[in-house]
């Protein structure tokens, strides 16, 4: 059976050090304080000593497995340590299931990245900002240059560009540091494809920057047909304008033939009628015309924001066709009645004889006289067959006519 000290402990190793230096064991001094009386469980078992008659504060030592008395005295500290271990469980069962759940939304939005990446409709380039170096491709990028992802990531500036000035590769380079600086880059660029062919291109660069570096992602829209369809647009314009122009002179010309003539015996009613006749043929021209310079302006803003679609160009396309025509058909419209007019101005003012139609001679003149007649009162209805050729006396008939009218 052992007896020790509780705190005598580090007593009695000072003590045993002064023996091992030579101070005589009857020369130590004694020591006071509580004692806790421990027991090793083999002794007890040699002396068949039960633990019930110890101490109640006794310590039995090297107990077997399994005994649970000597884990009482200890049941504070155990309760303790099995309620941190739980805890400790808790957190960790709590930190797996959020890392789970963060690796979950991770996964998510790379495939959402992803889907977005290979399903857009531009080529997409994503390059190291620090190298240059092409990292990835989208499907697109394959099918407008036409080099595949392991191709591009061997690939500079100047391979996909035309190095023509001022689509060279040091251009390119300045656009590249500016977007590394911090600043979106948005310009038009000359690409130039796997089989040497290029295209005009518009181009957007970003920075962004991630935990394993900083990327460059450039975006590339091919804008060939979008300029194709604005320079067709402009020389639609051009030509419009031309048309427009001579016709207008034409009209113009043949106003002053007919007000200026002094041969005309009933000047002011052909003049009236003229007026009246004219003024809804180029009336129509003249919206025309405007709606045509509006949808010009609107589809040009909407070229230079970059936003233009194919469904746009061919909206546009058909607002101007429809426009051309209106125009068309109006000035076509006005022109004829100049000509009538005309004819008729020539007609009033001598008696020569020439072939004419009898059905042309008389509509004109009622075409002519038609803003004379008052709405709702009047009506005259021509009742001549087309076809009736005459070579006889336009001029008084023309007179004659617009007597019977007036």
């Amino acid at each position: 059976v052992a007896v020790a000290g509780g705190f005598f402990f580090f007593g009695l190793g000072q003590l045993a050090a002064q023996v091992l230096q030579g101070t005589p064991a009857t020369e130590l001094p004694m020591r006071e304080g509580r004692v806790q009386p421990l027991f090793d469980h083999a002794q007890l078992q040699r002396w068949d000593i039960a633990p019930a008659a110890l101490a109640p504060d006794a310590v039995v030592l090297h107990q077997p497995p399994g005994s649970l008395e000597a884990l009482y005295p200890h049941a504070p500290w155990l309760a303790t340590l099995f309620g941190s271990l739980l805890v400790i469980i808790g957190l960790l069962l709590n930190g797996i299931r959020t890392r789970r759940q963060t690796e979950a939304t991770l996964r998510q939005s790379e495939q959402n990245y992803r889907q977005l990446f290979n399903t857009s409709t531009d080529a997409i380039l994503v390059r190291n900002a620090d190298t240059g170096t092409i990292v990835d491709t989208n499907p697109r990028f394959h099918a407008l240059y036409g080099y595949t992802t392991e191709e591009a990531q061997h690939m500079n500036a100047a391979d996909l560009s035309l190095n023509v000035a001022p689509y060279t590769a040091a251009t390119a380079a300045n656009y590249m540091e500016r977007t590394r600086a911090g600043s979106p880059q948005l310009f038009e660029w000359r690409s130039r494809r796997k089989d040497g062919s290029d295209f005009l291109s518009q181009v957007s660069m970003t920075r962004f920057d991630l935990p394993n570096g900083q990327r460059i992602v450039s975006t590339v829209r091919d804008i060939t047909e979008l300029k194709t369809a604005q320079h067709s647009l402009q020389e639609l314009n051009q030509q419009l304008e031309a048309r427009v122009a001579a016709r207008t002179d034409e009209l113009q010309r043949a106003l002053d033939q007919l007000v200026q003539s002094e041969k005309l015996a009933a000047l002011g009613s052909l003049v009236a009628g003229m007026a009246h006749e004219l003024n809804t043929p180029i009336g129509n021209t003249l919206l025309a015309a405007t709606t045509v310079k509006e949808t010009l302006h609107d589809f040009d803003q909407l070229l230079t924001s970059g936003n233009a679609r194919r469904s746009d160009v061919t909206d546009a396309l058909q607002r101007l066709q429809e426009g051309f025509a209106l125009i068309e058909r109006g000035t076509t419209r006005a022109a004829k009645l100049v000509q009538d007019f005309r004819q008729i101005a020539v007609d009033q003012g001598s008696a020569a004889r020439r072939p004419f139609d009898l059905h042309e001679v008389v509509q004109s003149v009622v075409a002519t006289a038609a803003p004379l007649l008052k709405p709702g009162q009047h009506h005259v209805s021509v009742d001549v067959d087309r076809g009736i050729g005459m070579d006889s006396y336009p001029g008084p008939l023309r007179q004659v006519i617009m007597n019977f009218i007036n």
